[in-house]
């Protein structure tokens, strides 16, 4: 038996840590995000209903996690880091939902500007490192993200004037928080979307999981602007068919809009910056974080399937063994044979619609 060198030992000890600590993001973002959705599907299991604890939205998410980042990147004291870590442990408890039944949330604010504090003074004192050379934009860059916002912009005031419904204004908004803070779209943005428009109340669970993700994922395009367009569809046409129609171009535009004029505006700062240790962090936490907002996305979906199977009689224990069954071999079938991204679309997309076909029959 050949023992491996303290070189190579010393190697995987610290891939080992690395990659535990990527699970242990991810397994995170899934605890503070994914209450709602493990209390409902525990509950059709075992028949108690309790209440989440915490279930916090993405936007809180995302603010912990760059905050905590930010951090990291600018002091490596562990004294500091250990307290930046209890603000954000401390803000994710106020902004979850036991905290908002309690009338808890309002301390929230007061936390959100400590923890800007915190960041401004790190930054001040040891900022250096993170300091890069000053960055010029051309005029052509404001220009463009000007043009692109301006035709959502125009919509959406139109249709409040003549809806009096000035509603609109704040779900374009939404759109555009949506668009920035899923990293530009993807699978991603059916979170950010779960927990921005359907935990807001601007569309149904069962309108968003069940009627706009299958068609959403049966059509060609960028999965971000297609559920955005059907988002502002359902919403818009709840109040008058044709602004359904108004909305749906809208939240299109604006989705274009904010995803292009900030990836015009990164673009132009990542060239100035990319070497720099906040940057390498992101690309090193952000998609693990993202990873823990998918499965509470899964979560979500599999409770909206659980709630159609248990109205034609099939059991939720059933139906989760198939699904755990089905993604294992789906995984392994494409780990072997690298099929197509198009054609696992196409061959699921079918499967989905003679599975509903299959439902609604019984």
């Amino acid at each position: 038996m050949v023992c491996p060198s303290p070189a190579a030992s010393q190697k995987c000890g610290s891939l080992f840590r690395f990659y535990a600590s990527l699970w242990t993001v991810s397994l995170t973002a899934f605890l503070v995000t994914g209450g709602k959705e493990a209390r409902e599907i525990a509950g059709m299991l075992s028949g108690v209903h309790t209440s989440p604890l915490l279930d916090i939205s993405t936007i809180d998410l995302m603010i912990v996690t760059l905050f905590l980042i930010a951090v990291k990147t600018i002091s490596r004291t562990k004294t500091i880091l250990f307290c930046a870590a209890g603000l954000g442990c401390v803000y994710v408890f106020l902004a979850g939902k036991w905290s908002k039944t309690c009338g808890l949330d309002i301390y929230k604010n007061w936390v959100l500007p400590a923890m800007v504090i915190l960041v401004c003074i790190l930054f001040v004192r040891h900022g250096k490192a993170v300091q890069s050379k000053h960055i010029v934009l051309p005029s052509s860059v404001y220009r463009t993200m000007l043009w692109f916002l301006i035709i959502p912009v125009v919509l959406t005031l139109a249709s409040a004037i003549l809806s009096q419904d000035f509603s609109f204004i704040s779900f374009i908004v939404q759109v555009c928080v949506s668009t920035m803070t899923s990293f530009g779209g993807g699978e991603a943005y059916v979170s950010v979307a779960d927990g921005i428009f359907v935990q807001g109340g601007y569309i149904s669970p069962e309108a968003f999981y069940t009627r706009l993700l299958p068609v959403a994922n049966a059509l060609p395009g960028p999965i971000l602007v297609k559920i955005a367009a059907g988002i502002g569809f359902v919403y818009g046409y709840q109040i008058q068919p044709v602004f359904g129609w108004v909305m749906a171009l809208a939240a299109t535009t604006a989705s274009i809009g904010a995803c292009s004029a900030i990836a015009v505006l990164l673009i132009h700062i990542y060239d100035n910056i990319r070497e720099s240790e906040l940057i390498k962090n992101l690309q090193r936490y952000i998609l693990s974080v993202i990873c823990g907002m998918l499965i509470s996305t899964s979560c979500a979906m599999l409770y909206e399937s659980m709630k159609i199977t248990a109205e034609k009689g099939i059991g939720s224990a059933l139906l989760i063994i198939v699904s755990v069954i089905t993604v294992g071999l789906l995984f392994l079938i494409n780990k072997r044979k690298h099929i197509n991204d198009l054609i696992w679309i196409l061959a699921l997309s079918i499967f989905s619609t003679a599975g509903i076909i299959g439902l609604t029959v019984i």
